[in-house]
């Protein structure tokens, strides 16, 4: 029987021990590191040492660790950190995977519990699925599939338009707005009224107005210019048809972040026009109303508005003057009241230009239009847009057919090449 040497100084423990204790220590820091900074993995980056790694890996998953260990200083990431205000614009043509990477941005910074989370989608409702568990393999090990907890919600407005256009209407919660929020001359104007007008309605709702029919009657009586009654008159004829104050109630933001913990949804359905320039601002202007009126209380959280395609509500357009003021708010002014904001585009052409330079930060990938965004990027960045891959330009992934993306942070010159994670949630494509 092999005597059993009892080790009482640890400098003669055995080597493989020694190795172990450090591997341990070196995993229990690695893992604190990202825990404590709270992350969000954008992707991999791309740089000489691993874009053999990358090529021989787009099939498997370049992400896993198993076979290549990346450093923590090749994994690209957002810091999500509520004591910082995050103002940041994402830039890309369609088909880049655009949404999917915003769909991955919204997961970790829900997940992390410091955020209740608000989406402007006036596209198609691409946001349903993503209740649905993700699939994807190429991921950062820390990473995993799972589905978002969403809620969401149609104006009633919106509803006969989206089943004219045969769009599924399942799963979707409707909302309406009522007369007397319209206290503002900018909820006015939104409509396509005159900024005289739309003062005179307000006025007339402080006053006691009750519904539409009821202003459009006054409007017709008042001592306002013929040419400008009559645009008036016209105007909110459209909204009563319309049925812009339908039946039902207003959305509790109440029950959806401070109870239930959603992600809430507004779904457009492709509308555009004066209505859809109203409808998000007084739905924003309601979340931000929940967020003053929680601060100091144990259900406040910092909030995230996410405007998607902002396109349709940030161009210079006389109907788009309450979101484009709303927006600059957003940018300016209520970072005091916690919110953060990631602004959407294809690219800036016809875009506010307070909108277009208000971002601190950036995401973008391939534009096809890089004249509009020449004002506020580098010429470095313009040239990494329009060069060929085989030239230093962005690469594409034949797998996903998703480009190369690059990560600009606050303040910085620097900028992050990385290869985005597959979509962990819900995706239709």
């Amino acid at each position: 029987m092999k005597k059993r040497i009892k080790i009482k100084n640890k400098e003669h423990s055995s080597p493989y021990k020694t190795f172990l204790t450090e591997y341990r220590t070196q995993i229990k820091i690695e893992e604190d590191y990202f825990k404590d900074r709270g992350m969000c993995y954008l992707g991999i980056s791309n740089n000489p040492r691993n874009k053999y790694q990358w090529d021989k890996q787009r099939y498997v998953n370049p992400f896993d660790d198993t076979n290549y260990q990346y450093p923590n200083d090749e994994i690209v990431y957002l810091d999500i950190d509520p004591s910082k205000f995050m103002n940041m614009r994402i830039l890309a043509s369609s088909g880049v995977g655009k949404t999917m990477l915003i769909k991955n941005i919204v997961s970790d910074f829900h997940k992390s519990g410091e955020y209740n989370i608000l989406i402007i989608c006036p596209k198609q409702p691409e946001w349903i699925v993503a209740r649905k568990k993700g699939k994807t393999h190429r991921l950062h090990p820390k990473s995993k599939n799972e589905s978002l907890q969403i809620s969401n919600y149609c104006a009633s407005h919106i509803k006969e338009h989206a089943e004219m256009k045969q769009f599924s209407l399942t799963g979707m919660k409707y909302y309406s707005h009522k007369i007397n929020t319209f206290t503002q001359r900018e909820s006015w104007t939104a409509l396509g009224l005159s900024a005289m007008a739309g003062a005179y309605c307000a006025g007339l709702v402080k006053q006691g107005a009750k519904n539409l029919k009821q202003i459009h009657k006054q409007i017709g009586a008042s001592d306002l210019m013929p040419s400008t009654k009559a645009s008036a008159m016209s105007k909110i004829g459209i909204a009563i048809e319309e049925g812009l104050f339908g039946k039902y109630n207003t959305i509790n933001f109440e029950k959806e972040w401070g109870e239930e913990n959603n992600i809430v949804v507004l779904n457009y359905y492709q509308k555009d026009g004066y209505l859809l320039s109203t409808d998000i601002t007084l739905a924003v202007e309601k979340a931000r109303e929940y967020v003053v009126k929680s601060k100091g209380t144990r259900k406040y959280k910092k909030t995230l508005i996410i405007f998607d395609d902002a396109k349709k509500y940030c161009s210079k357009i006389d109907y788009n003057e309450a979101s484009i003021h709303l927006i600059k708010n957003c940018q300016t002014m209520y970072r005091s009241d916690g919110i953060d904001n990631i602004i959407i585009y294809q690219n800036q052409k016809g875009i506010d230009t307070d909108i277009a330079e208000g971002s601190d930060c950036t995401l973008l990938s391939y534009i096809a239009e890089t004249e509009s965004i020449s004002s506020i990027m580098s010429r470095e960045i313009i040239y990494l847009l329009k060069a060929p891959e085989d030239v230093g330009g962005l690469i594409l992934d034949n797998h996903t057919y998703t480009k190369e993306w690059i990560y600009i942070p606050p303040q910085s010159r620097e900028i992050y090449r990385f290869i985005p994670q597959g979509c962990k949630v819900g995706h239709e494509f």
